[in-house]
């Protein structure tokens, strides 16, 4: 199957965020926006939905920390208990600093990990769109030119429309 998108390239970011908002008021489906930056406000162009890694970081991190403390607890309680200077066993306050850099870690690795999931990226994924300038010093909005029936030239005059330098179309052949 061959998905055909067109692709303009936009000088600065205030012009591809213009773009994006008109495009989206004409109707027009945004497949993506690339930027050699990130562009404040581009979410809210592009309607984006919150990102949910904030939670997945709160509740790993919280996992984290209490399986350490859980641990800490299990080892200096039950396991292998010291008098060490007439302290009680379960000295919480001793418990910090692994309790914090277990939940931070915790939060840190799997953070990581969702992130690469919900991008789709793993080692040896190769990039669907060839857009090299997007990663210099063009603004990239890429709309899918299958939206409707001949939609790629009503696009390709959309985005002339809206200000882009370059205008551009690109096949890009998926795996069933």
């Amino acid at each position: 199957m061959t998905r055909r998108f067109v692709v303009g390239y936009f000088e600065a970011d205030s012009a591809a965020i213009k773009a994006v908002k008109a495009l989206r008021a004409e109707g027009w489906q945004i497949y993506d926006v690339f930027t050699p930056y990130p562009v404040p406000g581009m979410d809210e162009a592009m309607d984006l939905p919150h990102s949910f890694l904030g939670w997945v970081a709160f509740i790993n991190g919280m996992g984290g920390a209490l399986g350490m403390l859980a641990l800490a607890l299990f080892v200096s309680v039950i396991a292998w208990p010291l008098n060490v200077g007439g302290r009680p066993d379960a000295s919480i306050p001793a418990f910090f600093p692994p309790v914090f850099e277990a939940g931070v870690l915790s939060a840190g690795v799997t953070v990581v990990l969702a992130l690469f999931w919900v991008c789709d990226l793993w080692p040896g994924k190769t990039a669907k769109l060839d857009l090299p300038r997007s990663t210099d010093d063009r603004f990239a909005v890429v709309l899918d030119a299958d939206q409707s029936p001949h939609a790629g030239d009503r696009i390709i005059g959309a985005l002339k429309a809206q200000g882009a330098v370059e205008v551009g179309e690109q096949s890009v052949r998926e795996a069933l």
